[in-house]
């Protein structure tokens, strides 16, 4: 696992996937489009992934509706240091999202997640 550097569209579709993959070592991978696109059952903690070399997460989480792993965190961005939490998503800019520091790695995942879900509610 330690040389993969693409899990793009890995569990695209995986509907009844579930499984712990918290252990796996994603710290090379930099593509994560479409990884867990409609993994409908999908809720698994995959906080400590080490996804600071990721530089394309377009569609993570689209339609990975069980997926529920956002916690109350403190985020920094290149402008402000905000705390965040579910409740606040409908407050939280769009801006603010996509500026979080690629060093705070579980933030990165959960604004991936809020950020999909905010805009596929608008479609």
């Amino acid at each position: 696992m330690s040389r993969v550097t693409s899990l793009a569209s890995t569990f695209n579709g995986a509907t009844n996937f579930n499984k712990d993959i918290s252990t796996w070592n994603v710290a090379a991978v930099t593509n994560m489009v479409y990884t867990f696109k409609m993994a409908t059952y999908f809720d698994q903690d995959i906080s400590k992934w080490v996804v600071s070399n990721v530089n394309n997460m377009f569609g993570c989480f689209l339609s990975a509706s069980n997926f529920n792993q956002v916690s109350a965190t403190t985020t920094t961005t290149k402008t402000a240091t905000t705390t965040t939490t579910t409740a606040d998503v409908a407050t939280t800019t769009v801006t603010t999202a996509t500026n979080v520091a690629a060093a705070v790695v579980t933030t990165k995942l959960q604004h991936q997640y809020l950020l999909t879900r905010i805009l596929s509610s608008w479609y």
